[in-house]
């Protein structure tokens, strides 16, 4: 999407060919919002020379510019993040923010030839169509130039807005959009024009390009982990789902934190660099477990499942390690003594109590966002074993009440369920993972040997964690055996 932030910047603050630039960096950001086609590919795209290329990103990633583009290191070397507008994972919301889709004429080499003037008259059209949702829209005269009160776009005058009209008539575009100057009749202005009206052709506004560059690197990851077949779009969706999904459940469970507590400086950062990483490592056991697992490539649905237990494991593993750190900072904060000592020979006298707070300030910083982010992938597992454990349950419901059979033939399918039996199996099964799980990342986290950590701190925090998804567990289990007995 083209959002309000980058629609005004293109208006604003670009070249004619910068104004290129960004819209082929738009069509290609991955959700983290780091352009994946490098500086050669978007110059062999747009039609420029390299040299020029590397300017232009030089422009775009100085002050002047807005900064941009952001430069990123990654593992494949120098990167650049659009910096403007939301990404699909960091709060967008289609009720209410505007936005213009990325429209198929804007990436021909009809619309790169024309003067800047005509790609911003364009864009502002194709913004409004997009936001009114009608390929038939209208500008008054001072939207576009200005007037005495100073409204209107600097960046026109009459014989500007003359010149870009008649180079998109004089183009190719003219067959999609035709621009007419008119006098409104319900007008009370001497101005013999004071409307221009933007008609695009028919189809226009669901003629647009859908940003693929997830489903590009996921096809990638899985090649390069080594499963060398080819994934199919369908199964490639259900995948994405599932990483979209932890992105997003973790942001909400962080901004759900932060309303109620001070926000955490840093935590969002680190908590989508720590979602990525997540997604990528579960990304590499897929592709091991599809030389093994071949039908998940025939079920997309249960290629999503699989996928999800994955991305649970890979969750479990980092808030072990995030417990871990968390109490060894607390017991590094905790030890007054060490912080008396060491404030007091830097300062080469006996320092206060002021002196040792500033001392340990950054530690305890260290700390908030350790434990915030600690907190964060406690309260995202407990979630989804829940909510795996009641869509069981609700599936075991149905097995014992409904008459349909059809609906018992789905669930059965759905399962790969023979009988009650097989799904009070599957509920069990689902509990001993669940408790084999948190008991081996708390026989881990007491393995690591600190010193510096009480021996209680981790395990504990895993035997709480179990003892509350045990007493769920419980209440709901004696809900579905009081169902059982009632019709039986």
């Amino acid at each position: 999407m083209i959002y309000e932030e980058t629609y005004q910047f293109l208006l604003h603050n670009v070249s004619s060919k910068e104004f290129d630039v960004c819209l082929y960096s738009l069509l290609n950001v991955d959700w983290d919002g780091i352009i994946q086609v490098s500086p050669i590919q978007t110059s062999e795209r747009i039609g420029t020379k390299k040299k020029y290329m590397k300017e232009m990103i030089k422009r775009l990633a100085s002050p002047k510019r807005l900064n941009a583009f952001i430069p990123s290191e990654t593992n494949e070397g120098t990167k650049y993040r659009f910096n403007l507008g939301p990404t699909r994972n960091l709060g967008f919301n289609r009720k209410t923010d505007k936005y213009c889709k990325k429209y198929s004429f804007f990436y021909t080499e009809a619309f790169r030839q024309l003067p800047l003037n005509a790609k911003r008259l364009l864009l502002m059209a194709a913004f409004r169509m997009s936001t009114l949702k009608s390929e038939k829209i209208m500008f008054s005269y001072n939207e576009i130039v200005p007037n005495t009160k100073k409204q209107g776009n600097r960046f026109f005058t009459k014989s500007r807005l003359e010149d870009a009209i008649q180079a998109i008539k004089s183009s190719e575009l003219n067959d999609i959009v035709s621009i007419e100057l008119e006098n409104n009749p319900y007008s009370y202005t001497e101005d013999p024009i004071d409307a221009i009206v933007f008609s695009f052709k028919i189809g226009t506004l669901n003629d647009f390009l859908e940003n693929h560059t997830e489903r590009d690197l996921l096809r990638k990851h899985i090649y390069q982990a080594g499963f060398p077949e080819y994934i199919n779009d369908e199964v490639c969706k259900e995948i994405e789902g599932v990483g979209m999904s932890l992105y997003k459940s973790l942001l909400k469970i962080d901004k759900q934190k932060s309303s109620k507590q001070e926000v955490i400086s840093g935590a969002k950062d680190e908590l989508l660099k720590l979602a990525r990483f997540i997604y990528n490592a579960a990304i590499k056991k897929l592709s091991l477990a599809l030389h093994s697992k071949p039908e998940l490539l025939a079920n997309p649905k249960k290629a999503s499942a699989y996928f999800s237990t994955l991305i649970c494991d890979e969750v479990t593993q980092e808030m072990k390690s995030f417990v871990h750190q968390k109490e060894s900072i607390k017991s590094l904060l905790n030890n007054d003594f060490l912080h008396q000592g060491i404030s007091s020979k830097a300062a080469g006298e006996e320092v206060g109590f002021i002196e040792v707070d500033k001392h340990i300030q950054p530690i305890r910083e260290k700390y908030n966002k350790t434990a915030h982010i600690s907190d964060i992938l406690s309260i995202w597992y407990e979630k989804w074993v829940v909510s795996r454990y009641d869509s069981l349950v609700e599936d075991a419901k149905i097995l014992q009440t409904s008459t349909s059979e059809e609906e018992l033939e789905k669930i059965k399918e759905k399962r790969d369920w023979t009988s009650v039996q097989s799904a009070f199996d599957s509920i069990r099964s689902l509990k001993a993972r669940t408790y084999e799980q948190l008991d081996k990342l708390a026989g881990q986290v007491k393995s690591y040997g600190n010193k510096a950590i009480f021996l209680d701190g981790p395990s504990t925090f895993f035997d709480a964690e179990k003892q509350s998804l045990k007493d769920y567990f419980a209440f709901k289990m004696e809900n579905l055996q009081k169902l059982t007995a009632a019709s039986a």
